[in-house]
């Protein structure tokens, strides 16, 4: 209606779903990140996983706009390389006088909360080697491998080590150390917020 009334030629409404209608534009393929995908059509996982699409998920803005459940089960079906993103300041709930930030350590708490029985490994494993991979650098960032950069980030903790994903996804205050390029960006004892 809003198109319409803006005097938008209309034709190509109606016609499918946005997935569909960027597939009959040319535009699904391995180079395209489709952020958000709250609602999918029958049919949508199957095509984005065909062309090769990554879905990017925002938790915390997902749940500023209190959308359904997002399609994940749908979507891993399929296939479908599925990341972790933040979205913006201006979607987030913040509790008053606490400064909003963008922060991957809340969007995993987030993630975790809206899907109990998803295992922490498949959780951060979309916060690092999936978004690699969306960005064409699997092998090179998102994880500690030979021939990747050295990019590390270190967080305070003491426990077993059977207890790591959870302790990371939990994790809430300033990272122990950071480590760009091999060069120590904070380094350990120096500590920032996270």
């Amino acid at each position: 209606d809003w198109l319409r009334k803006s005097g938008r030629e209309m034709a190509d409404c109606a016609l499918g779903s946005p997935v569909q209608h960027l597939e009959r534009a040319g535009l699904l393929g391995k180079n395209l990140l489709a952020i958000h995908v709250n609602h999918l059509a029958p049919g949508d996982a199957e095509l984005l996983a065909k062309r090769g699409v990554t879905v990017v998920h925002c938790p915390r803005s997902h749940a500023y706009f209190k959308h359904r459940a997002f399609p994940l089960d749908e979507l891993a079906s399929a296939d479908v390389n599925i990341c972790l993103g933040t979205d913006s300041l201006a979607s987030l709930h913040k509790p008053r006088r606490q400064l909003a930030e963008l922060n991957m350590f809340d969007e995993m708490r987030q993630f975790a909360a809206a899907n109990p029985n998803l295992e922490s490994e498949s959780i951060l494993k979309m916060a690092t080697i999936n978004g690699a991979r969306a960005l064409g650098l699997k092998g090179k960032i998102g994880e500690l491998a030979p021939g990747a950069f050295a990019d590390v980030i270190a967080i305070p903790y003491g426990e077993k080590i059977s207890k790591a994903n959870e302790a990371i996804i939990g994790h809430r205050g300033p990272v122990a150390a950071s480590m760009i390029g091999g060069q120590w960006a904070v380094e350990p004892g120096n500590m920032v917020p996270a």
